[in-house]
This record gives C-alpha cells, structure tokens and sequence, in this order.
C-alpha cells in the first residue's frame, strides 16, 4: 500500500493502455465540444492520431457488436459495454 502510495505520489500509470485510451477520449471529448460533433478532417495532420484512434474504436465497436469486418482482425479485448455507454 505504500509503495503504490508512493509511485502515484511521482505520477506512476500502471495501465499504460487505460491511461492512453482516456487521453486520446479526453480529446475527442474536447473535439466534440469545440466542434459540436466528431468528425474529424481527414487532411489535418493535428488530427491524426485522434483519427486513427477514432478508427479502432469504430472497428473495435464492430467486433464487439458481431459485425463481419474481415479476416485480419485484431481484438482488443479491453473494448467493452461500458465504453459503448
């Protein structure tokens, strides 16, 4: 308990992938916001990683639905219900 005490006192992140998956939704929440929706342009190099993330939930979300998307598919189990809400 102190030692986890201590790495968050340094701002350890234990969950690299839930720490980046929270950062790049904080951006598109702060897109959304700005912009009134969530389509991002496709020629804006400021936008790119927003987009390509915007991209695997969207293939993320087929999978998870059931949806037939392809044979070269990676599943990323962390994809849940409670993301879709």
């Amino acid at each position: 308990s102190n030692h986890i005490q201590q790495l968050n006192s340094i701002g350890f992140i234990c969950d690299l992938h839930e720490h980046s998956w929270m950062k790049m939704y904080q951006e598109l929440k702060t897109f959304q916001v700005k912009h009134g929706h969530v389509i991002l342009p496709k020629h804006v190099t400021a936008t790119k990683p927003l987009q390509e993330w915007l991209k695997a939930q969207r293939y993320q979300y087929k999978l998870f639905m059931g949806m037939s998307i392809g044979s070269h598919i990676k599943v990323d189990d962390s994809f849940t219900e409670e993301r879709i809400h």
